[in-house]
């Protein structure tokens, strides 16, 4: 590098020898003399033309060809050609659709953000429960990022109640009799309490199997509850677990684990899907979902109820991202039966209007039972939930509340399922299947203390994401 007396390049020293006055540059060890009646412009064209013949010729080629000059010829010839024009200005990085505005994909739904409360102190009475459908216990244990996944959430949310659904095993064996593992395929966990005992070490366990005649290694669900410790005071202690409703079909696919704590009922569903060509709608409609309310209707007779897990309905027209389309009318999980059903049945309310309208139900008059015909058979409502509501169905199974409703009631765009054969994730296509639902009794006044949708933490792990809440039993804290 050029040097003044070891000064930086732009720093010049003079010397004075009688009436001569010059400046010394340092260039490679080299004194050079500049007049000093030389503009500085042209003090610079002569230093980096000095700079240029201590280069090589492929080094002059190379600068050439950055600054977009002829890269032949001689040294002389390029020495001339680069000395003759400076350098270029780098240019910005081009970017795609550079002005222009981006335009939105269709169909997207931009997520609206909901602020999280903070955490109660410990000792405050309180229940904390988490729901997740994981799509296969062990495919996501087997996987390192489904296992950080799953113990990171746990880490973060410290759930006194954990429900999963769809774990997909059995009881013993990781393979059905008769069929073998493809070689390529890494070995599972054979057991599902190895699996407990792995990455839940603090929580007891209840998990239903599908068993035969029904298809073995579908649906399932899990219930994990903490372990009650001397030195956890808001902590709530399990006294019982149960499993199944007492419904033929949907006990042998395992679609419901019950864990009863001191403070009330934590029921986890893996609700049946209408499938393909809605071949189960009318099973789910006016079967499963009549004697899933009963079952909770008797629970609520007891103890206050929450229900947690996979409904495979998108209740309200805020819960998916196309309700003005159609074709939604005849897809699982948006059908206005498979809404009306839920609200009727397990929140106790009228039908959402837009349902209303397909069924032509007229949901003003309280006269008028064609809506909740389904419900008739479930009673009133339990009296746990208490309460009133002006949207409340006369002769209703359940009367729950939807708690992230409750706390976020105008939120859009969160959601809790995408396809992913669609691609929906990444553009936000989704629908909220996955609720926590809780008596009425327990939501009053300020008993959500939180409601949310974990939708960032498990991208690419499962095609849900987990849901929880946090209700809050008491302002003081125990004696």
């Amino acid at each position: 590098m050029t040097k003044a007396r070891g000064i930086a390049t732009d720093e010049m020293t003079e010397a004075t020898d009688g009436a001569c006055k010059a400046i010394f540059l340092e260039h490679d060890g080299k004194w050079v003399s500049c007049d000093k009646t030389l503009g500085m412009t042209e003090q610079q064209q002569n230093l980096t033309k000095l700079q240029l013949e201590g280069l090589t010729v492929p080094e002059l080629r190379h600068e050439a060809r950055r600054r977009g000059q002829t890269a032949t010829g001689s040294k002389k010839d390029l020495i001339q050609r680069l000395f003759s024009q400076e350098a270029p200005v780098p240019k910005r990085p081009r970017r795609r659709n550079h002005g222009k505005p981006v335009d939105t994909p269709e169909g997207y739904v931009e997520r609206q953000t909901t602020t999280r409360p903070r955490p109660l102190h410990p000792y405050t009475p309180q229940l904390r429960v988490l729901s997740w459908n994981v799509n296969g216990i062990r495919a996501q244990m087997d996987k390192e990022e489904g296992r950080k996944a799953l113990q990171g959430i746990i880490a973060q949310e410290r759930p006194h109640v954990l429900g999963l659904q769809e774990i997909r095993t059995s009881a013993t064996t990781s393979t059905p009799p008769g069929k073998t593992r493809r070689k390529k395929t890494p070995p599972q966990t054979s057991n599902f309490a190895d699996i407990v005992k792995t990455i839940l070490p603090d929580y007891d366990t209840i998990w239903l199997s599908s068993v035969p005649p029904a298809r073995q290694g579908y649906a399932g669900t899990a219930l994990f509850v903490r372990k009650k410790r001397s030195w956890d005071i808001g902590c709530p202690k399990l006294l019982g677990v149960r499993g199944g409703i007492g419904h033929p079909e949907g006990d042998l696919e395992g679609r419901v684990t019950t864990a009863e704590l001191d403070v009330a009922f934590v029921v986890n569903v893996y609700t049946p899907n209408a499938g393909a060509g809605l071949k189960r709608l009318d099973f789910r409609t006016k079967d499963w979902d009549q004697a899933f309310a009963a079952y909770v209707r008797d629970l609520e007779k007891i103890k206050p109820v929450v229900v947690v897990g996979d409904m495979n309905v998108a209740h309200e027209d805020v819960d998916f991202y196309n309700p003005e389309q159609k074709r939604t009318r005849k897809a699982a999980g948006t059908t206005p039966e498979e809404r009306s059903s839920f609200a009727v049945n397990l929140l106790g309310c009228h039908p959402p209007p837009s349902c209303a309208a397909a069924l032509a139900v007229d949901t003003t008059s309280a006269a008028d039972d064609s809506f909740r015909s389904s419900a008739a058979s479930s009673g009133g409502g339990g009296e746990a939930g208490g309460g009133g509501d002006d949207n409340k169905a006369e002769g209703s199974g359940c009367s729950l509340v939807d708690t992230f409703r409750e706390k976020h009631p105008k939120v859009t765009g969160v959601f809790s399922y995408w396809s992913v054969r669609a691609r929906n994730r990444p553009v936000n296509r989704g629908m909220r299947l996955d609720y926590c639902l809780a008596s009425r009794g327990l939501v009053g006044g300020d008993g959500v203390h939180d409601a949310f949708v974990l939708d960032r933490d498990t991208v690419g792990v499962s095609d849900h994401c987990p849901v929880g809440v946090v209700l809050r039993l008491g302002d003081h804290y125990p004696e």
